[in-house]
């Protein structure tokens, strides 16, 4: 595959991953840039790029070799070669990358293997949990491919804690909400939001009080709390509710 097809595939993967629905893929593109598994009709074409890259990878040697013993070479010339081989190798492993059997995996498989990935359920505090468990993994699991997506937004305990600061945007928040059947909460003081925003923030959480299981609010305001006690026919579900009062190391239950 030469430099200039090679830039242009990058480019379509750049503009693809920012927005995919505006990107028209080839078929290889699409295999290249997915996680999706092959068709039988696929297999030729790709091992013929592979062959390709091999034979061209072996002239690149070739030359390189002769390189070496030539001690007149321009090292800018040498750099170059080097520079285009491993280019060409990266793109043999991408290719070689379609025919990998995790693409393959049984959706039920992959369903075992993402539970292990969920939240942990037993109460062990806020700092501890954030210690041991990474709250992003459930959107990278959902953002790998239509695969990978469909089983992650199959399964509610992949999306069940929910924790509100600043650097988590509302819509993704409500987002995850949505696409849960019970929640464990993090309300976090944030002096990055200011008060409205941080109200507003707490309105929408009580629209989905009535899948509450635990709730700690740290930094809690009179308006918090009224519409903490206008909701509190609407939280059936709820069996812990933890309310920190001033700075988070002098909290009291």
């Amino acid at each position: 595959m030469g430099s200039s097809s090679k830039q242009s595939l990058y480019e379509r993967a750049r503009a693809f991953y920012q927005n995919p629905s505006a990107v028209a893929l080839t078929r290889h593109e699409a295999l290249v840039l997915t996680n999706e598994p092959p068709e039988d009709a696929d297999k030729p074409y790709i091992l013929s790029v592979i062959a390709k890259a091999d034979a061209e990878l072996e002239e690149i040697d070739a030359l390189l070799s002769k390189m070496t013993a030539n001690a007149d070479v321009d090292s800018e010339r040498r750099k170059k070669t080097e520079d285009y081989r491993a280019s060409l190798l990266k793109w043999r492993s991408f290719n070689q990358a379609i025919f990998s059997p995790v693409r393959r995996i049984p959706p039920e498989i992959l369903s075992e293997i993402f539970s292990h990935l969920a939240p942990p359920t037993k109460d062990m505090g806020f700092f501890v949990l954030m210690e041991q468990w990474d709250i992003g993994v459930t959107w990278f699991l959902s953002l790998v491919c239509r695969r990978w997506r469909a089983v992650a937004l199959s399964m509610p305990s992949l999306w069940s804690l929910v924790v509100i600061s600043a650097t988590m945007p509302l819509s993704l928040v409500e987002c995850q909400m949505k696409r849960s059947r019970k929640l464990q909460i993090y309300f976090l003081e944030d002096s990055k939001r200011n008060f409205e925003t941080r109200v507003d923030a707490f309105e929408l959480l009580c629209r989905y009080s009535h899948l509450w299981e635990d709730l700690s609010i740290f930094g809690t305001t009179p308006d918090m709390l009224r519409l903490l006690e206008s909701i509190r026919d609407r939280v059936s579900s709820l069996r812990r509710l933890w309310i920190h009062w001033g700075p988070r190391h002098t909290n009291r239950k």
